[in-house]
């Protein structure tokens, strides 16, 4: 959910570009985004971003990309070949979070507004069952040790833990305040989580289901992923602008990468780099873990949000919130080479 915030009159301000300047009619300098309540600057409640593409999937048995679509409650299945929407799926109120389980074969959705998961077969696109969770589910993670998905609850901070061989939850998770991001770390098996309103990451064994640590990281963390090359977890710290980079094996920020407004991050293992979407200044940045630092930024739609790695093609995806669409980059060359409308 979303809501303009109008402040104080143009008094010779710098103010956003969607802002009335050279009267005394205040702009829209912030708008608050209820569901995770984080502030951002300017106005983005606009006749272009009624869909909200955000949160992006791979599926690796039919090759098939899957977009969360936020405010049409559908997910919009991509073929990588064509670059082009060939089904939508009807699902729960507001999905967000999509992860696919490759023991089952199944894709699974959170719909924030109803507190529900949604489970789709990609067989026939439909949705077989749906999983009361917590209050606002969010962030969506699969476990390959133990084969359970986790879900970050928003607003009940906590995270669910399903078991897809029956689709109900068997444990609760108290974590942080407002849940968000969640990653799986193949090295140690633990599960972290980030918490956009304490700017904490906490770390879960599976093994006994406990918080075994809390992480300070920046301002508002919200995407988190693995490196497998270094062992490192990069976490997308969208009020700080920052990237946090957590060794795993003392629970401490070992370095901080200035980069802009990110909520998604994924990893590249072809070339071993680190993408942060910019949500604010509409780019993708690209992060050489060796050094951590940002090597090259890639404009793209919109509000970027989620991004994910088709391994078939190579190829980085990426969800524009403000666009309506989903844009491919090619990582050789940095380069958009494609624009997908979804919704």
């Amino acid at each position: 959910v979303l809501m303009s915030l109008s402040v104080l009159p143009v008094l010779n301000l710098s103010a956003p570009a969607d802002a009335q300047t050279g009267s005394t009619v205040g702009y829209v300098k912030y708008t608050l985004i209820l569901y995770n309540n984080t502030l951002l600057p300017g106005n983005v409640v606009t006749h272009s971003n009624v869909f909200f593409p955000e949160g992006i999937a791979y599926d690796p048995q039919n090759g098939y990309i899957y977009v969360t679509d936020f405010w049409s409650d559908l997910v919009s299945v991509i073929n990588p070949s064509t670059n082009e929407v060939v089904a939508t799926i009807p699902v729960g109120p507001g999905p967000t979070g999509i992860i696919y389980d490759p023991q089952n074969g199944y894709i699974y959705v959170t719909d924030t507004d109803w507190y529900f998961v949604s489970v789709i077969n990609p067989s026939n696109n439909t949705v077989i069952a749906n999983i009361p969770v917590g209050f606002d589910p969010d962030g969506i993670i699969y476990d390959p040790q133990n084969g359970y998905i986790y879900v970050a609850n928003w607003y009940s901070g906590s995270i669910s833990v399903i078991n897809p061989t029956t689709n109900r939850v068997i444990a609760n998770i108290s974590v942080g305040s407002n849940p968000v991001g969640i990653a799986y770390d193949p090295q140690n098996g633990y599960i972290y989580v980030t918490n956009i309103s304490s700017n904490l990451v906490s770390v879960i064994n599976p093994s006994n289901n406990t918080v075994i640590a809390n992480i300070p990281v920046g301002l508002n963390p919200d995407g988190i992923i693995y490196d497998p090359q270094n062992g490192y977890i990069y976490v997308a710290n969208f009020l700080s602008h920052t990237v946090s980079v957590i060794n795993p094996s003392n629970n401490t920020v070992i370095a901080t990468i200035p980069v802009g407004f990110g909520p998604g991050i994924i990893y590249d293992p072809q070339n071993g780099y680190i993408y942060v979407t910019d949500w604010y200044c509409d780019f993708v940045s690209v992060i050489n873990p060796s050094n951590n630092t940002v090597i090259a930024n890639i404009s793209v739609g919109s509000y970027p949000w989620g991004i994910a790695y088709d391994p078939q093609n190579g190829y980085l995806y990426v969800t524009d919130w403000g666009s309506n669409l989903v844009s491919v980059i090619n990582p050789s060359n940095n380069t958009v080479i494609a624009n997908i409308p979804v919704g």
